[in-house]
């Protein structure tokens, strides 16, 4: 999909360097917004200064229900600009409600690599997942896990546990 052309003026509105404009484009956005908005407002958060921006986006991120949005919030937690929001972003994916399921193996990745925060909130994300679910992805993630838990921080060990015992159930479900 592509922008339209109240959009396009939004999304002008949004890097007006007014607090007032750009919330006031950030609402109009709740309402007339698709996923093509997404990325300016990824790119808001990160170079805004103004607190209650980033709140507001936050916030409208932890409310979209576009199934079209899911490659676009995990195209963003994996990229390096967006970093400084990763758990707040991960957060979003449980938030929305969207279905994530066919990213398993992705926040599984995001368990091992990351600190403990991004961790706890991709198992969230995790435990959101409804049937049906691959039997080999599963399998597959379960042996990361293991493997993962034997190099890892002590602190993260329990974490990694967790997640393994999660799949392995879900693997029973199958």
């Amino acid at each position: 999909m592509a922008l339209n052309e109240k959009q396009k003026q939004l999304i002008g509105e949004l890097f007006s360097g007014s607090e007032a404009t750009s919330l006031k484009a950030i609402k109009q956005l709740k309402e007339d917004g698709n996923e093509d908005v997404l990325v300016p407002l990824f790119d808001l958060l990160v170079n805004t200064g103004s607190e209650v921006i980033k709140e507001e986006i936050l916030t409208l991120l932890n409310n979209v229900k576009n199934k079209n949005a899911v490659n676009i919030y995990v195209n963003a937690i994996s990229n390096p600009k967006y970093s400084i929001y990763k758990p707040e972003l991960i957060a979003a994916c449980w938030e929305n409600g969207l279905d994530y399921s066919n990213h398993l193996s992705f926040f599984v990745e995001q368990v091992i690599n990351e600190d403990y925060l991004v961790g706890i909130e991709a198992i969230t994300v995790i435990e959101t997942f409804n049937p049906p679910f691959n039997s080999e992805e599963i399998s597959l993630n379960i042996d990361k896990l293991e493997k993962a838990y034997l190099s890892a921080d002590p602190i993260k060990q329990p974490m990694l546990q967790s997640l393994a015992k999660l799949l392995n159930d879900r693997l029973n479900l199958v």
